[in-house]
Parts: structure tokens; sequence; C-alpha cells
């Protein structure tokens, strides 16, 4: 595909990022030694098709996107800007809470079993949604037919961590992913990708709320197995109120958190994008994911069922939802088989649990995505719960 010289761009920047992709350009330009541009730019070009998916049609629409993949504060800004209407939103929804729950007190309500029950599932639904952190780790089969080879899966898993298999990881429904992104296999462009995934797994189960609102949490929970509900008065409520207060301090700095992660990713990102090409052995898709997933100091080191199931992907490419022998061929039957024996697994089985979320939160993708009824609806409800129970434990 052909490059314009034209200067006219579908989507104009602002005169302001014109004014800083300028000052790069001078920049790069008056140095001597092969910039990272020209590094970048080349990647783009090995494959004439990349540009053409991209929509880029002119020079200067090249030079943006060329810059934003190699300069970290424009890759921050371009890809990874978080929504600002999330924090706005539940803001308001809990100081929604809030006033009523003071109103409630005023007038000296008592709650009866079924408002209870709302307020303690309403209370982790904003817990659960407080965390705008959120990682996952995928696992897609390679093009090239050699994630359903066995003998490909037997000599793969003997040099990789995960075998024959494409990994990445989604921050927030951002896709990051080496070796198999739009912009070629040494590039790192973020989009958001509702892409078939053998596996979708779960990273981080820690609480980014401190200890003191877990802790609270579970003192309300606990209140309605100790105290019969119709005389639940202004005590508990108050404990609730007290409890939404503390949430919505949080809140108001949730978007701090993330941005300083999100920093470390656009330094890892730009990082490889200026100075790595790819490497089916040293420098693969699974290898910037460990190198990610390090850098932003988080931990997918699986164990018991869990390890189980990997095993079970990477040697077999089998993804079916097993566990403990019992294969789940439908939401209702894993749902029947946690609601009896989730609170039998043992805390050092913490990893089995997980494994039950996760196969949780990849039914619920199947069921919204492909739209198949047999593996939804989810019960937000007891799932909420659980999840809790993991990132307070």
């Amino acid at each position: 595909m052909g490059i314009s010289s034209s200067s006219s761009s579908s989507s104009p920047s602002s005169p302001s990022s014109l004014s800083s992709l300028s000052k790069i350009k001078f920049q790069i330009s008056s140095s001597k030694a092969e910039s990272w541009y020209t590094v970048i730019k080349r990647k783009l070009k090995e494959d004439d098709k990349i540009l053409e998916k991209l929509d880029i049609e002119t020079e200067d629409q090249l030079d943006e996107l060329i810059i934003s993949l190699g300069e970290e504060h424009i890759f921050l800004e371009k890809y990874l800007k978080l929504n600002p209407e999330y924090n706005d939103h539940h803001v308001r929804e809990i100081n929604r809470n809030i006033n009523q729950i003071e109103d409630d007190i005023a007038c000296g309500v008592e709650l009866d079993a079924r408002e209870y029950e709302n307020t303690i599932n309403n209370l982790l639904e904003k817990r659960r949604k407080s965390d705008k952190f959120n990682v996952y780790f995928f696992i897609t089969k390679l093009n090239n037919g050699i994630s359903d080879s066995p003998v490909g899966r037997k000599i793969s898993k003997n040099i990789t961590t995960y075998g024959a298999f494409h990994v990445g990881i989604e921050v927030d429904g951002i896709t990051l992913e080496w070796g198999s992104g739009n912009a070629g296999p040494s590039l790192i462009y973020p989009n958001i990708d509702p892409r078939k995934m053998i596996a979708y797994l779960r990273i981080n189960y820690e609480s980014s709320m401190t200890s003191t609102i877990n802790t609270r949490i579970k003192s309300i929970i606990l209140a309605a197995i100790l105290l019969d509900y119709k005389k639940i008065g202004s005590e508990l409520l108050s404990a609730i109120k007290d409890t939404y207060k503390m949430m919505l301090n949080f809140a108001i700095m949730i978007g701090i958190i993330p941005s300083n992660k999100l920093k470390i990713i656009a330094e890892k990102c730009v990082y490889w994008n200026r100075n790595n090409y790819y490497n089916s052995v040293r420098r693969n898709c699974q290898t910037f994911v460990i190198q990610l997933l390090n850098a932003l100091d988080l931990e997918f080191k699986p164990q018991g069922e869990f390890q189980k199931f990997l095993n079970r992907i990477i040697n077999d490419a089998d993804d079916r939802f097993i566990f403990k022998n019992i294969e789940f061929k439908s939401r209702s039957e894993l749902d029947n088989y946690v609601d009896q024996y989730w609170d039998s697994i043992k805390n050092e089985e913490i990893w089995d649990k997980k494994l039950l979320l996760c196969y949780s939160d990849m039914m619920q993708t199947k069921y919204i995505q492909d739209n198949t009824p047999i593996w939804g609806p989810m019960n937000h409800s007891k799932w909420n719960r659980r999840e809790f129970e993991l990132r307070s434990s």
C-alpha cells in the first residue's frame, strides 16, 4: 500500500500534540545514531498489510503512529487512558447509598431479611467494581497448527513456559501482546480484541483496598449470621454507613493506583517497541508476558487443580472445564457443584477456588460473546461473595 505525503488525516491531532510531535521529530533527526523512530518505522513497513490494517494512508499519520508506539507519555495517553466516567459513576452510586442509609437511620428504619440481603449484595458489587485494575492472562492457539499437534506441543513445552501457545495480558479490556498483534510481530499495539480464547484466567485476586475495609465488610456479613434479621436496626445501618464512607474515600483515589501501574506498562511496552525484535525462542510472547507480570509485581504461580488445568492445555490442548475429574458441561453444572462443595475446600487449596472462579469468568465470557445459553446466566450475588472471600483471605 502506498503512503501519501499529504498532511491530511482522518483523525487530526490537536495543535498541542502536533507541536509535541514536531519537537520529537526534530530531536530524532538531529541525532547521529540510528533512532528508535527508524527502528519502529522499519518494523511497520516489513509488511504492507500492517499499515493497511491500521488505516495509515499519509506520512503524517505514519509519523503519529510511530511516535505513539515509541514515546512513553504518548503511549500512555493514547492506548492506556482510563475512562474518567468510571470514577464519577461509582462515587455517585456510593454517595446515593450513604444518603439512603442516613435517611433510614434518622427514621429508625429496621431492615428485614430481603432488604438486608440486598444491602450486602450491593456492597459487595461496589467492592468488586472499586478495584479498577483487573489483569487477565489469556492463552490462544497458534495459527500455524502447532498447538493442535502432539509433537509440536511436546517439543515446545521443553523450551517455553506455556508450550505451543500464544499468550498475552489483558488490562481492563486492553489487550497487550507480543508476536501476534495488529502492528506485526515486533510491536506492542494495545487494542480491545474479543478473540476466541482457549483460556482466560484472572491474575490478581489480592485487594487494592485496605485490610480495614475488608474487615469491616466481613463484620457486616457476619452480622447476617449472628443476628436475627428483623432485629437489625440503626447499629448495623451505622456500621454499613461507615464502611461506605471508607469506600467513598477510596473511590476518590482509585485513579491513582491504576495510573501508576499503567505507567509501568507503558515503560515496558515502549522499551520492547524501541529495542526488541520478535524471536521464537529468546523474545517470544511468553517472554514478554512474564517480564510484564514481574514489572507489575504480579505473581502467577498456580497450584493444585489450577496447575492441572494449565498442564492439560499445554500438553493436550484440552480446555475443558474439569475439576477433580468432574467435567462441567454447563453453567448449571458448575454452579450446582460449587454451591455444594465451596465451603469444604481447604484454605491451603486456595488455587482450587481460584480455578473455579476462573471457570465462572470464562463461562460468562462464552455466554456474552457467543450467546450460548448453556454457559449462563451467572448468579452475580453468589460469585461476588466468593470473589470477595479470595480477595480478603
